[in-house]
């Protein structure tokens, strides 16, 4: 078995060089094999781009003359579009003023019929107020009749009942007027005894109680007097004419006597006054 093989220096150093050579003329080929690949497909891309502007251009010109083509198309049918649209336009107007005339119709109709319904109505609701008002008013006056009726009858009871009642409290309210009377008589002797100007006398004489009535209005008046009042009351002037009459009767005459009297009397009247 042969493990190595080894050829002389020199030899070897010709193959090497030789091996280089190939190499290097290989390598050559290589490098001018890819310029070339190079080349031409730059030149495939120059004239893929030229063949795809030119396809472009014309799909662009395709493009728009189809456009064109389809504005056409659309404008026909945005025309013939218009013109169905006028037509259904006047197709409907045709038939809504076909309808319209139609509910006219059938409204006055309707309302024909309302009106007849409520005539009839009416005249039926008239007819059945008018009876209910007459069975009403006869009602009515039976049943003011039969009130009219028992109202005479309570009030001719009333009557029975107060008569009755008066009969019974007759002597109560004459008790009650004497009663009453007798309050107010104790009503004036309270009144006449809370009077501190009453004069009270016992005798009958006329003379004699316009004498102490004048002895008592000058008794006052001068205790009024005593006190710093003024004592040229009226009272005290008519006392002192009564008194000087009753000095001296025999001067005077019966009818002046009797006027003094009564001037002193009406003194007196006044000043028993509460």
């Amino acid at each position: 078995m042969i493990e190595s093989c080894r050829l002389p220096q020199e030899i070897e150093s010709q193959m090497e060089e030789k091996t280089k050579v190939i190499s290097k003329n290989a390598q050559q080929r290589m490098f001018h094999q890819n310029n070339m690949q190079n080349t031409r497909m730059e030149e495939e891309v120059v004239t893929l781009l030229q063949t795809f502007e030119e396809e472009k251009l014309q799909e662009e010109t395709a493009g728009i003359e189809k456009i064109n083509e389809e504005k056409v198309k659309l404008n026909d049918a945005i025309a013939e579009a218009a013109k169905s649209e006028a037509s259904i336009r006047e197709e409907a107007h045709v038939k809504i003023q076909k309808l319209r005339a139609e509910n006219s119709l059938e409204v006055q109709r309707v309302i024909s019929r309302k009106e007849e319904n409520i005539a009839k109505t009416r005249a039926e609701a008239e007819k059945e107020a008018s009876q209910l008002q007459a069975t009403t008013k006869l009602e009515v006056e039976k049943k003011l009749a039969e009130a009219s009726l028992v109202a005479e009858k309570n009030r001719a009871e009333a009557s029975r009942v107060m008569s009755t009642a008066e009969g019974i409290i007759a002597p109560y309210l004459a008790r009650k007027k004497v009663h009453t009377t007798s309050m107010k008589q104790i009503d004036v002797y309270r009144n006449l005894a809370e009077n501190q100007n009453l004069i009270i006398c016992d005798s009958e004489d006329g003379d004699t109680n316009i004498l102490a009535v004048a002895e008592s209005i000058l008794a006052d008046n001068s205790s009024a007097t005593g006190a710093g009042h003024s004592s040229s009351s009226r009272s005290a002037v008519m006392a002192q004419l009564a008194l000087m009459h009753h000095g001296s009767s025999g001067l005077f005459s019966h009818g002046d006597s009797h006027s003094v009297k009564e001037t002193a009397v009406q003194s007196d009247s006044l000043i028993l006054q509460p």
